[in-house]
Protein backbone atom coordinates (compact mmCIF):
# COMPACT_ATOMS: atom_id res chain seq x y z
CA UNK A 1 0.00 0.00 0.00
CA UNK A 2 2.78 2.38 0.83
CA UNK A 3 4.50 1.58 -2.40
CA UNK A 4 1.39 2.40 -4.37
CA UNK A 5 1.03 5.79 -2.65
CA UNK A 6 4.67 6.54 -3.33
CA UNK A 7 4.27 5.70 -7.03
CA UNK A 8 1.19 7.92 -7.30
CA UNK A 9 3.04 10.80 -5.63
CA UNK A 10 6.01 10.31 -7.95
CA UNK A 11 3.67 10.24 -10.99
CA UNK A 12 1.93 13.50 -9.98
CA UNK A 13 5.23 15.25 -9.21
CA UNK A 14 6.61 14.31 -12.68
CA UNK A 15 3.37 15.45 -14.31
CA UNK A 16 3.50 18.74 -12.34
CA UNK A 17 7.14 19.29 -13.31
CA UNK A 18 6.31 18.86 -17.01
CA UNK A 19 3.44 21.35 -16.67
CA UNK A 20 5.70 23.85 -14.81
CA UNK A 21 8.36 23.59 -17.55
CA UNK A 22 5.70 24.28 -20.18
CA UNK A 23 4.07 27.17 -18.27
CA UNK A 24 7.01 28.63 -16.33
CA UNK A 25 5.90 32.24 -17.02
CA UNK A 26 2.65 31.72 -15.14
CA UNK A 27 4.40 30.10 -12.21
CA UNK A 28 7.00 32.85 -12.05
CA UNK A 29 4.25 35.50 -12.24
CA UNK A 30 2.29 33.85 -9.42
CA UNK A 31 5.42 33.66 -7.26
CA UNK A 32 6.17 37.33 -7.92
CA UNK A 33 2.61 38.35 -7.08
CA UNK A 34 2.77 36.45 -3.80
CA UNK A 35 6.18 37.92 -3.00
CA UNK A 36 5.11 41.50 -3.74
CA UNK A 37 1.91 41.06 -1.75
CA UNK A 38 3.81 39.68 1.24
CA UNK A 39 6.42 42.45 1.22
CA UNK A 40 4.06 45.35 0.51
CA UNK A 41 1.37 44.37 3.00
CA UNK A 42 3.39 45.69 5.95
CA UNK A 43 4.34 48.83 4.00
CA UNK A 44 0.69 49.56 3.23
CA UNK A 45 -0.20 49.62 6.90
CA UNK A 46 2.80 51.81 7.68
CA UNK A 47 1.82 54.13 4.83
CA UNK A 48 -1.67 54.48 6.30
CA UNK A 49 -0.05 55.38 9.64
CA UNK A 50 2.09 58.00 7.91
CA UNK A 51 -0.97 59.47 6.21
CA UNK A 52 -2.88 59.53 9.51
CA UNK A 53 0.01 61.28 11.27
CA UNK A 54 0.26 63.75 8.41
CA UNK A 55 -3.46 64.51 8.69
CA UNK A 56 -3.19 65.04 12.46
CA UNK A 57 -0.21 67.37 12.02
CA UNK A 58 -2.14 69.33 9.41
CA UNK A 59 -5.12 69.71 11.74
CA UNK A 60 -2.86 70.85 14.60
CA UNK A 61 -1.14 73.35 12.33
CA UNK A 62 -4.46 74.73 11.13
CA UNK A 63 -5.69 75.06 14.72
CA UNK A 64 -2.49 76.84 15.72
CA UNK A 65 -2.78 79.16 12.72
CA UNK A 66 -6.38 79.95 13.68
CA UNK A 67 -5.34 80.77 17.27
CA UNK A 68 -2.55 83.05 16.04
CA UNK A 69 -4.98 84.80 13.70
CA UNK A 70 -7.49 85.35 16.52
CA UNK A 71 -4.74 86.72 18.78
CA UNK A 72 -3.59 89.12 16.06
CA UNK A 73 -7.17 90.35 15.59
CA UNK A 74 -7.49 90.86 19.34
CA UNK A 75 -4.16 92.73 19.51
CA UNK A 76 -5.18 94.93 16.61
CA UNK A 77 -8.48 95.73 18.31
CA UNK A 78 -6.68 96.62 21.55
CA UNK A 79 -4.24 98.84 19.66
CA UNK A 80 -7.12 100.65 17.98
CA UNK A 81 -8.78 101.15 21.38
CA UNK A 82 -5.50 102.50 22.79
CA UNK A 83 -5.20 104.95 19.93
CA UNK A 84 -8.76 106.21 20.40
CA UNK A 85 -8.23 106.47 24.16
CA UNK A 86 -4.93 108.29 23.76
CA UNK A 87 -6.37 110.76 21.25
CA UNK A 88 -9.35 111.41 23.51
CA UNK A 89 -7.11 112.07 26.52
CA UNK A 90 -4.82 114.35 24.54
CA UNK A 91 -7.76 116.33 23.18
CA UNK A 92 -9.21 116.68 26.70
CA UNK A 93 -5.89 117.98 28.04
CA UNK A 94 -5.60 120.48 25.22
CA UNK A 95 -9.18 121.67 25.88
CA UNK A 96 -8.41 122.11 29.59
CA UNK A 97 -5.40 124.25 28.81
CA UNK A 98 -7.28 126.21 26.11
CA UNK A 99 -4.81 125.15 23.42
CA UNK A 100 -5.56 123.71 20.03
CA UNK A 101 -4.26 120.34 18.82
CA UNK A 102 -2.96 120.75 15.28
CA UNK A 103 -3.04 118.10 12.55
CA UNK A 104 0.71 117.56 12.68
CA UNK A 105 0.61 116.55 16.35
CA UNK A 106 -2.48 114.38 15.75
CA UNK A 107 -0.65 112.47 13.02
CA UNK A 108 2.44 112.19 15.19
CA UNK A 109 0.37 110.77 18.06
CA UNK A 110 -1.40 108.31 15.75
CA UNK A 111 1.94 107.18 14.35
CA UNK A 112 3.33 106.79 17.86
CA UNK A 113 0.41 104.62 18.97
CA UNK A 114 0.62 102.46 15.84
CA UNK A 115 4.37 101.92 16.22
CA UNK A 116 4.14 101.04 19.91
CA UNK A 117 0.78 99.28 19.93
CA UNK A 118 1.98 96.56 22.33
CA UNK A 119 3.81 98.86 24.73
CA UNK A 120 1.48 101.23 26.63
CA UNK A 121 4.33 102.50 28.84
CA UNK A 122 6.25 103.71 25.79
CA UNK A 123 3.08 105.36 24.45
CA UNK A 124 2.61 107.13 27.80
CA UNK A 125 6.23 108.31 27.88
CA UNK A 126 6.24 109.58 24.28
CA UNK A 127 2.81 111.25 24.64
CA UNK A 128 4.15 113.21 27.59
CA UNK A 129 7.17 114.28 25.52
CA UNK A 130 5.07 115.32 22.52
CA UNK A 131 2.25 117.11 24.31
CA UNK A 132 3.87 118.24 27.54
CA UNK A 133 0.97 116.75 29.51
CA UNK A 134 1.04 113.73 31.83
CA UNK A 135 -1.25 111.32 29.98
CA UNK A 136 -1.44 107.68 31.09
CA UNK A 137 -2.42 105.03 28.50
CA UNK A 138 -3.42 101.52 29.63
Amino acid sequence: MKMLTWLKLKYYLKKSWIWIKAHWELVLGAILVIFVYATQRSKASSMSKVLENSRKLHEEEMESLHEIHEKEKEDLKKAEERMVEAMKKVEEEYEKSNQELDDKKKKEIESLVKKNKKDPDEITRRLSEITGFEIRVE
